[in-house]
Formats: structure tokens, C-alpha cells, sequence
């Protein structure tokens, strides 16, 4: 979200946020699974909330630190890969991150 928010302008595209919003809609339910089941693992959803959180502080700062030209230049890559996947390979990805949390 962060990248799409801050980095749209340093891209050349005024559309960054929308392809995030629309990477959001398109997967909610995954999206939404996923956050439930790791809530399950993680105790529950006030514990979620709060890695979260964490998680959403933690770029924001790593922003702050590598400076906005830097961050959204690294964040580039990832950004635009990540927004146009579909519900069925965000699927898989999450079955393969659940894969690797097995003992």
C-alpha cells in the first residue's frame, strides 16, 4: 500500500494506488483467508492487529530511512509484480508460505 501511495509520482504512473486498490478487490478473498488463518496461528485477531501494525510501521520507517527515491526504486520490482496477480497464483503462494510453516 505504502508504495502505491508514496511512489506513483517517482514511477511516472498517476495509476499506482489504483492497481494496489484493485490488486485488494481481486483478491479480498484470499487476502482475507490468509488473515484469518494466521490470526488462528498467531492467537487471535488482536495479535494479528498488532504484527500488522508492526509490519505497516516497520516500512514506513524503512522509507523514512532509505529516503522516498531510493525506497520506490526498490520497491518497483515487487510493486508491479505483486499487483497483477490473480486470486489463483495468490492462492498457490499462500499454500506454498503455509507449506514452509510446517514442521
Amino acid at each position: 500500500m505504502l508504495a502505491g501511495l508514496a511512489c506513483g509520482p517517482a514511477w511516472g504512473d498517476s495509476q499506482a494506488f489504483l492497481r494496489y486498490a484493485n490488486f485488494t478487490v481481486r483478491n479480498a478473498s484470499v487476502l482475507r483467508r490468509s488473515q484469518q488463518e494466521m490470526a488462528e496461528r498467531m492467537g487471535g485477531i488482536s495479535a494479528f492487529d498488532r504484527f500488522h501494525t508492526e509490519i505497516s510501521n516497520g516500512e514506513s520507517k524503512r522509507m523514512q530511512v532509505l529516503g522516498a527515491m531510493t525506497y520506490c526504486a526498490q520497491m518497483r520490482e515487487p510493486f508491479y509484480a505483486t499487483v497483477d496477480v490473480e486470486p489463483d497464483e495468490l492462492d498457490r503462494w499462500a499454500l506454498i508460505q503455509e507449506a514452509s510453516l510446517q514442521p
